[in-house]
């Protein structure tokens, strides 16, 4: 009994432990089988997120891809603003669809939950807009559609066409330089203007040449070189202007005249002196007798008792002493007369020594006031040597990239400012001629001191000391040196005719604003932008362009005469639309805007010019789209106004660079500028007047050529020659401007379309992003009736799921007091999907 109990004991404890190891077993199979079934309901979450936020994201909004073949979601759902709930909402049910296949349909069969899936909780962390990150995402998106297309002609126009642009920039940065130059020089020069007053006595002020009442030149009573010992010509007065030269002639002054008869008269004097002495003697002599006669004729009247036998003698001594008085009255008459010849010839030496000193010490003046005006040139000249040297290292390392001609003429102009130079050898040499002033400085104040000396001893009598002072005084002022301060009078007019105002001309043709010139105001588009809501370069709060450069302000400022030319501005307002400016750029930097060129080639609509066809269009808000990418007005009329300045601009500054390869052109323009200004005796004026002349030409002729373009004309970039004539420009009005322009002939170059082009290659890639968005947004609610919103459009968004894997195979409850778990797994999923 005992050996059966032991033996179902131990069957007992086998049967235990069977089932023990068996529930081991299924416990380790269902843990497997449980971690498979959870690792597969995972993958199956994660898929089901990514494919119902795919799903979400096909639902872009089918104007925007018909019309611009772009993608975005309409996050708004019709909404005003973008509703997060609604993605939410959208993406869960396109989840629960892949959790639940059978969701929505009719089945009388139950379907098996394998997985047990569940959605806990689904949010949008965040999402990213095509108007976020400055525009790049919508870029990125032109981009990737561009990039299947061709690119047409583009890479061809701006490795050929906009690479003639390089020149003319150089150009402008030269010629920028060179105007502060000849700025700065002008100062040496009204130096020069005050040299003329102070040297050879021509009356100047800071307007020029003074005039008198008979039109001719004023001349100054004293200056620098009116000592002249010799005879006045051309030659030995320096003056290389026959009209100056003549007005000046008799102002010269010889001092050997006043000398010669100051000389005579001391000779006189010394005659009359010795006449006089002798008188003298004869008259003290007869005084003599006279007295010796008196007394003996007193002694005898004393004897009055032989008065009769003394008679006969008182009668001869009576008559002796009158013809002694009558002798010594007669000597004393010529006394008088010698006397009276005496104060004469000193008046007249007196007079002469006057006539002398003024000239002295108005020549004093005058020469002090040279010396001042070359201190002071001297000085400029040392502010203006780093200027010129630097012009001239600039356009020598510009050399291999001008033309010839270009070269050439600024080359000339660069001799004429090295004129100016310290020691150049080829212009004044202005130390040498304050050396030349302060020596005869000294020699005018040594010959002011003598003569001061010399009328002391004329007003003293002593006419041998005074003669030898002044003959001193004769010898040091022979000393006095005009030669070597000679002034340049070649460019100089000296009269001024009646002149074409020219300024005057092409403010009276802009009153009623350029692009009247050129366009009809009447044909022009009406239409205006942002009827349909918040345009999307507001919301990005997208800067406004810089007002265009002003002829108008420009043409204000300009004075033929003037100190300043303003034209600095107008090389500066040249922007840079060189090939090197565009290799700046990484390469596929150049590649996307080359892409976003050709989009907004195939999307937008520009002016229609004259003679193009007339091609069925969508309605769009604005007429001139690529106007309204450039430079962002609301009305049509404002942004056609803006591009036609800008074209104009720069034709005016190629017009400019052909007038420079013109030879025969410029120097027209040299000379009218010396008609216009060369009376006011300023050389580097005329230069100066000379590039208003020249860019008024090239104004003029701008004028034409952007009339052209927009008739549909192509026109050269750079012109090999400037057909306008200066004598046209006063002609100038719309209907000349337009009759110009129609006579064109056809010729390969830049259209209005490719100016177009090469400005939107130059705009910033913010402002083209935004500034199309705004068309987009417009023509799309304009064309549907829709209140589409690109501030809703989405271009990606990132969410986060929690979802609840159920157990199966671990929820007996024997394995989950083995195990502690209940198996209940909480699972979250994050995921980001874009276009």
């Amino acid at each position: 009994m005992e050996t059966l109990k032991k033996e179902r004991y131990l069957y007992g404890s086998i049967t235990v432990f069977l089932s023990l190891t068996l529930l081991l077993i299924l416990s380790l199979l269902m843990t497997i089988i449980e971690g498979a079934r959870h690792h597969t309901a995972r993958v199956i979450a994660e898929r089901s997120l990514t494919l119902a936020m795919d799903s979400v994201l096909a639902e872009f909004y089918g104007p925007f891809m018909d019309e611009y073949h772009l993608l975005g979601l309409d996050s708004s759902y019709g909404e005003p603003i973008c509703s997060d709930y609604e993605i939410t909402r959208r993406i869960e049910e396109y989840m629960s669809y892949t959790l639940t296949p059978k969701l929505g349909l009719e089945s009388n069969v139950n379907p098996v939950e394998l997985f047990g899936i569940s959605i806990e909780s689904l949010k949008l962390n965040s999402k990213t807009g095509l108007m976020d990150y400055g525009g790049d995402i919508f870029i990125h998106e032109i981009t990737e559609y561009m990039k299947y297309k061709e690119l047409g002609d583009i890479a061809e126009f701006f490795l050929n066409k906009a690479s003639i642009l390089e020149q003319p920039k150089k150009l402008s940065i030269l010629y920028e330089e060179k105007i502060k130059v000849e700025e700065e020089i002008l100062a040496i020069d009204e130096g020069v203007l005050a040299l003329m007053k102070y040297i050879d006595g021509i009356s100047t002020n800071k307007k020029g040449l003074v005039r008198s009442k008979n039109t001719g030149l004023k001349i100054e009573s004293f200056f620098a070189k009116k000592i002249m010992f010799e005879t006045p010509t051309m030659e030995s007065t320096g003056i290389n202007n026959e009209r100056v030269f003549y007005a000046l002639e008799k102002y010269y002054s010889n001092p050997s005249k006043l000398f010669v008869t100051v000389d005579k008269e001391f000779q006189k004097l010394s005659e009359i002196s010795t006449y006089l002495e002798d008188l003298e003697k004869s008259l003290q002599k007869i005084q003599g007798e006279k007295e010796e006669n008196t007394y003996l004729l007193k002694q005898l009247t004393k004897n009055m008792d032989d008065r009769d036998d003394l008679e006969a003698d008182i009668l001869n001594l009576e008559n002796k002493i009158s013809e002694l008085e009558r002798f010594a009255d007669d000597i004393e008459a010529n006394m008088a007369d010698y006397n009276k010849e005496l104060i004469v010839c000193t008046e007249t030496i007196t007079k002469k020594v006057n006539e002398l000193n003024k000239l002295i010490s108005g020549c004093i003046t005058a020469v002090k006031q040279a010396i001042l005006q070359l201190e002071q040139i001297l000085i400029t000249i040392e502010k203006a040597q780093p200027l010129i040297l630097s012009y001239e290292k600039n356009l020598e390392n510009k050399k291999e990239e001008l033309s010839k001609d270009i070269y050439e003429s600024l080359q000339e102009g660069l001799e004429e400012l090295k004129k100016y130079q310290k020691d150049i050898g080829t212009g004044y040499n202005f130390p040498l001629m304050k050396d030349i002033l302060e020596k005869n400085y000294e020699i005018l104040l040594k010959s002011e001191r003598n003569l001061d000396q010399a009328y002391k001893k004329l007003s003293d009598k002593d006419f041998d000391g005074a003669k030898s002072i002044y003959s001193n005084t004769y010898r040091i002022l022979q000393e006095y040196q005009t030669k070597n301060l000679n002034l340049d009078y070649s460019s100089l007019v000296t009269y001024k005719d009646k002149t074409p105002d020219f300024i005057g001309q092409f403010k009276k043709l802009l009153e009623e604003g350029i692009c009247a010139l050129v366009v009809d105001y009447e044909t022009m588009s009406s239409k205006e932008l942002g009827n349909f809501g918040e345009l999307p370069s507001k919301t990005a709060g997208l800067s406004k362009e810089d007002d265009q450069f002003s002829f108008l302000t420009l043409l204000n400022k300009l004075n033929l005469g003037g100190k300043n030319s303003g034209l600095d501005s107008f090389f500066q307002s040249f922007g840079d639309y060189s090939i090197d400016s565009l290799l700046k750029e990484a390469i596929d930097n150049i590649a996307k805007r080359f892409l976003l060129i050709e989009y907004i080639n195939q999307h937008f609509y520009r002016f229609p010019c004259e003679n193009e066809s007339k091609e069925t269009k969508k309605p769009s808000v604005l007429t001139y789209e690529k106007e309204y990418l450039l430079f962002g007005k609301l009305k049509d009329k404002d942004n056609l106004e803006d591009i036609i300045k800008k074209i104009i601009l720069i034709r005016t500054l190629l017009n400019f660079t052909s007038i420079l390869t013109d030879k025969e052109k410029w120097q027209e323009a040299k000379t009218i500028a010396a008609t216009l200004v060369g009376f006011m005796g300023l050389p580097i004026l005329v230069t100066i007047t000379q590039s208003i002349l020249m860019f008024l030409l090239a104004f003029g002729s701008g004028l034409i050529d952007t009339s052209a373009l927009l008739m549909g004309k192509e026109i050269p970039i750079l012109k090999k020659r400037v057909d306008l004539k200066f004598a046209e420009l006063l002609l100038l009005n719309k209907e000349y401007i337009e009759k110009k322009a129609a006579s064109y002939k056809e010729e390969k170059g830049f259209s209005y379309n490719d100016y177009l082009t090469l400005f939107l290659y130059f705009t910033d890639l913010d402002k083209l992003s935004f500034r199309m968005m705004d068309l987009m947004q417009e023509n799309i609610n304009l064309r549907y009736g829709s209140n589409f919103r690109i501030s809703n459009c989405i271009f990606g968004f990132e969410t986060e799921a929690v979802f609840h894997i159920k157990p199966i195979f671990t929820s007996l409850s024997f394995l989950k007091k083995i195990l502690k778990s209940d198996f209940n797994q909480i699972y979250i999923v994050q995921g980001d999907y874009s276009y």
